[in-house]
Parts: structure tokens; sequence; C-alpha cells
């Protein structure tokens, strides 16, 4: 729904109010009953969860099952936008300012993970116990109920209630120079604040506090917004991580929004078009601007529910030929056993608003006969673009991978919205035209792009490589390959059509009613 109201103040001065509203409502559900789905799979929990869920079977080979429960998603902008246009003499002045309220709400944070997911890859299953596979396929150890690795998920607030404030003004100017010269100049300035929770259920991760616990050095922190929020916590949760401490954000000294929101986000813009000839045949126009990336829920959907809730992550193990993970119960005993916790995601603290330049410039020439030539370059560069990193990877190194030599040994992974990506892009695009006469009009142009980039396009797993997300890379970003040499993911993005080639034509039969010789 838009409002609009326009008022002329006189004949250089006008003023355009408008308003806005957009919505996004969904609900959906899946599948059966969880206490049915479990109990028809002979899978013993220790807690049911109420609505429908089915258990997420990940078999190498073979299509998944569930990893779903019934969810209601509600996502809600409100704008107000205002624009005041003053012609004097050769300028026309522009003035304008944008506000937007935005909310959402997410329901059944870790869905896929409320009545466990459970992975046969042969990782474990296929390891040798004397000098004989364990099981030896992925399928066989599926029959045999002995999962790989095992998740599941104990939740005390399912749910968020997100809200921000976002605004923009900027100032332009067009001014005509002369009869074949234009120039347009302006500056906006853009100020989006982070998400907060109506509900307090957000969570990060400091991997900068440094505490001391029995004479033991405790790198990292999970913070939480104030002492209201840290009622939600999952005794889980802080078992698991212990002992990792839960604080607040006074206690870490950081905004109780979990992020510090940027306020130097200027973008200037120029532009100009020139008619270097008197025959006024041949026009040269080009520009140049920046434009800030709002985040628009990525961080906040990335930091919902952690610490109100218990994600275990447990790897088989195989002690005197007996695997220890089976069902009908494929858990430990005690669900929250040190490092059996991954955070789910944090997003760094000092997240910048990425952005990206842009510039172009275009010669165009009519070449009589009703023709016209169009040769044209774009390109673009993107700063600051978001990506998903481990912060617990280690570096390569010739001594392997061990949990102590990780940098927060406590934690199976710390999945992490953070900058760092970037892109370059660059298309030359020639194109003739030609207006329709004598039954004839024809468009024809030849594009060659060059698409690169670390963060974007397709990307085939979660944060981590836990497989929870695959697709084209999100407003967070892809994951990446390696946080030590972000330059390994860098190069041509997924989709992109490096020569493009297109004629349309319009061409009028010589014969019949209205034709050429009609």
């Amino acid at each position: 729904m838009t409002a609009a109201h326009n008022y002329i103040f006189s004949a250089v001065l006008v003023n355009e109010f408008r308003t806005g509203f957009n919505g996004s409502h969904q609900k959906t559900s899946w599948g059966k009953s969880a206490s049915q789905s479990v109990s028809e799979v002979g899978l013993t929990l220790p807690s049911v969860p109420s609505g429908n869920a089915v258990p997420d079977f990940r078999i190498a080979g073979f299509q998944q099952t569930g990893g779903s429960r019934s969810d209601i998603r509600l996502d809600n902008t409100f704008q107000i936008l205002d624009n005041l246009t003053w012609t004097k003499g050769k300028h026309t002045l522009k003035f304008g300012g944008d506000y937007r309220r935005m909310t959402g709400f997410f329901a059944n944070v870790f869905a896929s993970y409320r009545v466990g997911r459970f992975t046969y890859n042969g990782s474990v299953t296929n390891s040798l116990v004397n000098g004989v596979p364990f099981v030896g396929n992925p399928y066989g150890a599926f029959l045999l109920g002995i999962p790989d690795k095992t998740n599941l998920a104990t939740v005390q607030l399912a749910d968020t209630s997100a809200y921000a404030n976002h605004y923009a003004f900027y100032v332009q100017d067009d001014w005509k120079v002369t009869s074949r010269l234009s120039l347009n100049y302006g500056l906006r300035w853009e100020y989006h604040p982070m998400f907060e929770d109506h509900l307090l259920n957000v969570t990060n991760f400091d991997p900068n506090y440094v505490s001391v616990v029995n004479g033991t050095r405790v790198p990292g922190a999970a913070v939480v917004p104030n002492q209201a929020s840290l009622k939600l916590l999952n005794p889980g949760f802080a078992e698991s991580i212990y002992p990792t401490p839960v604080i607040t954000a006074q206690q870490d000294g950081i905004p109780e929004s979990l992020r510090y929101s940027q306020k130097t986000d200027f973008a200037p813009r120029v532009g100009f078009a020139w008619r270097p000839f008197a025959d006024g045949k041949t026009v040269i126009r080009g520009g140049y601007g920046r434009f800030i990336e709002a985040s628009l829920g990525a961080l906040i959907q990335a930091a919902w529910g952690v610490h109100a809730s218990d994600v275990g992550l447990f790897t088989q193990t195989i002690n005197q030929g007996k695997a220890t993970l089976t069902f009908p119960y494929p858990f430990p005993t005690n669900l929250a056993q040190p490092g059996s916790q991954a955070f789910y995601n944090a997003g760094d603290i000092h997240f910048k608003d990425p952005y990206v330049q842009e510039w172009n410039l275009t010669i165009e020439r009519d070449l009589g006969f009703n023709t016209s030539l169009r040769v044209s370059y774009d390109g673009n560069h993107g700063s600051e673009l978001g990506l998903n990193i481990d912060q617990n990877q280690l570096p390569a190194n010739t001594t392997g991978y061990t949990p102590a030599n990780s940098p927060f040994p406590i934690w199976a992974a710390i999945g992490t919205n953070a900058n760092g990506a970037w892109s370059n892009y660059h298309a030359l695009t020639v194109s003739a035209s030609k207006r329709f006469a004598r039954g004839l009009q024809f468009q024809s142009s030849y594009a060659f792009t060059k698409n690169l980039s670390n963060g974007a396009g397709y990307t085939g797993g979660g944060a981590f490589g836990n497989g929870s997300t695959t697709g084209f890379a999100t407003e967070g970003g892809g994951s990446v390959s390696d946080r030590f040499n972000l330059g390994q993911d860098y190069g041509n993005v997924a989709f992109t059509r490096l020569n493009r080639f297109l004629t349309t034509f319009l061409f009028q039969l010589p014969f019949g009613r209205g034709g050429l010789l009609g």
C-alpha cells in the first residue's frame, strides 16, 4: 500500500511526500506430529517438541529427509519519504529524506534440530577395526542405527520479534552548464542501526573477551543484551560451554544491540552528459556513485535464540569394537558435554555496512538513416561484503587438527557473519538500433562481461561446513573455504553470462493490407 501527496509552492518549488507499507506473512507446516514421527522411526529423545516435525536423516548418496517443522515468519516495512525540488536558473536542486521502520517475527529457532539430525557418511563407521571396516557402507550404518554424527537441540524460547529504524538524507544538484554540457552531483548519508529484539532472545560472541577461571585463561564470551535476557539462558548451553562465560553487553562494554552501528555511510554521486560537436549527433555520458548495502536482518537472524538453545553436535566413536552412539538413543548420556556446542551464528561486533562503487561511460552516435550506435562500459567494485567464517578454524599446518589447538577449544565451531569479501564487475556493451522506417526496426547488442567475487554466487554449505544452507549466497554472504586466505574463493560468479548477443527486429511484410507493396 502506498500514498503520495504533491504540493506546488510555486513554479520553481515543488514538494513530494510519500508513505508506504509492505509486508510478507508466511506460515508453513511440515509432515506429521513430532511425537508420531519420532515413534515411527523408533527414536528416543529427552523431550519431544510440540508441533509437526520429522527427524532429519542424511545418508551419503541419498536425498535427506525431514529437517523442518511448523514455522511462522512475518516481515513488515513502513516507509516515509519526502523530496523537495527547487529550480533556480541553470540549477535544479533536490533535498530529501527517507525513514523506514522494519519489523520481523521469526518462530521455531533451530527447527531442523529439534527432533534430531543424523548423518551417515562413513567418516567414522568406515574406520578400520582389526583391519576391517567397522561397517563399510553409509546405508548399512543407517540400517544398523549407527550414525557417524548426530545433532539435537533443546530450546527455552524459540521466537524473536526484531525491529529497527533506518534513516537516509540526500542533496543533489542538476546543473545545465551550457547547452551542450550538463552536470549532476550529490551526497547521500544513511544510518542503519542494528536490529534489536523485543523478546531479548539474541546472543553474540566476543572473541576478544578474556577471563580467568581457576587460574586458566578462557578466551571468548557469549554476550546477551541485558540481565533480563539472561533469564532465557538454557542450562544445557551454559554447561556445555563452561568455563566460557555468558555476560551482558554492559559487562562487555558494547551496545545492547550487540553491534556497533556504522555512522559514516556517506555516498557521493556525480555524473555528466556532453555533446562534444555542434551537430549534436554525438553524446558522451558518464557517472560514478557509491551505494550502501543496508542490513535487512541477516545479523539478527544469526543472533536469534543462541543462548536460549542447547544445540549439541556429537561425533561417533568406536570403543573396543562397539559404537557409542546407537539407536534408539544415539546421543551421549550428558547432552551438555564440553566441545559439543557450536555457535550458530555470531556476527562481527564491528560489522560494517557493505558498499559498492559503480561507474560507467557511454558514447552514443547518430549514424543517420534512423540508426544509432552506442558503446558502453559499466563497472563496479564491492567492498566489505559479507561472508561466513568459522572463527575456530586453524590455519594450514603440518601437525594437523586437535581441538586443544583451536582458538576456542570449548567450542566445536563458531560461525560468524563478517566483512571481508569483495567483488569486481566489468562489462562492455556495443549496441545498434534503428527506429521503424521503410518497414524495418531492429535493436542488436553484444555484451562482454567479467564478474569476479569471493562472496557471491552459489555456496554449497553452511558457515562452518554443516551443510545447513545451500543455494546462492544471501545477504550475509557465502561460506569461505579458508578464513586465512579469502582470495582462495575469488573467481567467476556462477551463472554470469560472459558473452551475450541479442537481436530483436520487426519487419513489415511487403504484401497484404498495409504492406509496403499493398
